[in-house]
């Protein structure tokens, strides 16, 4: 069972699952508490092939809320969600978008259902059992810049609360603090535009204070997201980097109290942010195999076999393409 499928059996109150499907480059969030679920992005998942892994298996499925800054590359998924749930509300920043054909099938798919898009307005709020979602965002104007039109969320459970961004940018996010006078603080930060470093910067991360950080991409994309420079003020900032593009779909589930991160696939802290000093380090790490269990363990693992039994790997690839597995006691 790997990380992802352990939290999900742990059945915590709310879990958020930042969707990654790496044969199609499609990727988006659904948040679920027992019986709703609340589609967050849609940036042309393919639902439900993909979805449905996450939301139908909610029993008694009310509504998905879904929201999105509707341009192709965000809600060129929001048609299939609609043809394939019942919908309670659809949120979006704006009602009109002539330019883009995924907006027009959007609408109309909507139409068809007889559902239309509710503008929210700042500070309005809606719940999803104990979870409370505040649009804090936008707070300025837009003008041509459509990424800054991205709806912002802030969602709170408990004593947790995560932040989500889309595309918008640092300085259009930084005003819904200082404009809009609404607090950004967070323990999971979902990145904007991907990691991009146009959404993510010094200010950012003093206003939002984040312990967590996600960037949501497509493996090999184009853009380089998640940037170098967003990577850099990262770790200067001591906040943990995941990411879809190399971890596959991540899932962080909360009891209001404390959260715990799942990933579909193992990576080491030193891809996941090669910008960090230590990362060098830890790329060469020495690994010790087990040649009975086929388990690599780190060299201060308390589980070490006898010396007869150990074999020396130079690196966590070099131990993978052996055929071993890692330690989940020392290898996390």
């Amino acid at each position: 069972m790997d990380n992802l499928q352990k939290l999900q059996a742990a059945n915590p109150h709310i879990a958020i699952h930042t969707i990654h499907e790496a044969a199609f480059r499609r990727y988006g969030s659904v948040i679920r508490e027992d019986t709703s679920a609340f589609c967050a992005a849609a940036e042309t998942i393919p639902f439900p092939e993909t979805g449905s892994k996450y939301v139908a298996s909610t029993p008694e499925l009310d509504e998905i809320p879904a929201a999105a800054k509707l341009r192709e590359t965000h809600c060129g998924g929001l048609d299939d969600i609609i043809e394939g749930f019942e919908i309670g509300t659809l949120f979006a920043p704006y009602t009109e978008f002539d330019s883009s054909g995924a907006f027009t099938r959007f609408e109309d798919t909507a139409a068809d259902k007889g559902l239309y898009v509710t503008v929210p307005e700042l500070g309005a709020e809606f719940t999803l059992g104990d979870a409370v979602f505040e649009f804090v965002g936008p707070v300025s104007d837009w003008g041509d810049d459509l990424n800054d039109s991205s709806l912002v969320l802030r969602l709170e459970y408990g004593e947790t609360a995560f932040l989500f961004t889309g595309d918008i940018s640092s300085g259009a996010l930084a005003d819904c603090a200082a404009l809009g006078g609404f607090d950004l603080s967070c323990d999971v930060l979902k990145l904007g535009h991907h990691g991009s470093s146009s959404s993510t910067d010094e200010e950012i991360l003093r206003l939002t204070r984040p312990s967590l950080a996600i960037a949501s991409c497509g493996a090999d994309n184009s853009y380089g997201h998640p940037h170098e420079e967003t990577l850099s003020i990262l770790r200067d900032a001591k906040v943990d980097v995941y990411r879809t593009d190399l971890q596959g779909t991540i899932t962080i589930g909360s009891d209001g109290q404390n959260f715990t991160v799942g990933t579909e696939h193992f990576v080491p802290d030193s891809q996941l942010n090669p910008t960090d000093p230590a990362a060098s380090s830890t790329a060469q790490q020495a690994y010790i195999g087990n040649v009975n269990s086929k388990k690599f363990h780190l060299p201060t693992c308390p589980n070490l076999p006898a010396e007869k039994n150990q074999i020396l790997f130079s690196s966590y690839q070099e131990a993978v393409e052996a055929g071993y597995t890692p330690c989940s006691s020392c290898i996390k």
